[in-house]
């Protein structure tokens, strides 16, 4: 077997290039023909998902946004709580302790009944206002006392001045009668 000659070669070449032309280019065609489908496929894929992604995105948004709100009304609800209910009673216990402190015992203790910190500050103050009032009362019990063991030792230095004052009277009367006596006894002698 030799090499093909120079007409087998071209017949050859001629039913390649037949073969090419009628199966492969079809086939090449048709493979082309479903990757662009298959792309085209994809690409509408791609972008229903990616309109899925931002309607999803929006959604997220939108939910963030709410959870945003929420949370600062939260927040300024927490304020608003703490500063009337926490606040503003602290302050006003703290104000009541200063006219405490300076002597003003008729005062209120406000937020005694309740049962928070507060209340456990009120229920504090109105402790040391009771307190208050009661070393108020010892003192002046004490000063009474002082006041009536005073008047009594007073009463009892009268009453022993008195008592000495009619012993030294009764000594002077006494002295005065036996000065009499002797005035008598003397005039009785001279006359002897």
């Amino acid at each position: 077997i030799g090499a093909p000659s120079g007409g087998a070669r071209t017949a050859a070449e001629s039913t390649k290039a037949s073969i090419l032309a009628e199966r492969m280019r079809p086939a090449a065609l048709e493979v082309s023909k479903r990757i662009d489908d298959l792309v085209g496929v994809a690409n509408e894929f791609a972008a229903r998902r990616k309109g899925e992604m931002l309607a999803e995105l929006d959604r997220v948004a939108n939910f963030a946004l709410i959870v945003g709100v929420f949370v600062v009304l939260t927040l300024i609800g927490s304020a608003v709580f703490s500063v009337s209910n926490i606040a503003r009673p602290i302050r006003r216990i703290g104000d009541v302790l200063l006219q405490l402190a300076a002597g003003n015992k008729a005062i209120e203790i406000p937020y005694t009944r309740r049962g928070d910190e507060v209340g456990d500050n009120a229920r504090a103050a109105q402790t040391f206002k009771e307190n208050l009032i009661r070393i108020e009362q010892m003192e002046v019990e004490q000063k009474n006392q002082e006041a009536a063991a005073a008047a009594q030792r007073k009463e009892e230095m009268t009453q022993l001045a008195g008592v000495f004052e009619a012993a030294v009277g009764g000594i002077m009367d006494a002295g005065s009668a036996a000065s009499q006596l002797l005035e008598a006894a003397a005039g009785t002698v001279a006359g002897t």
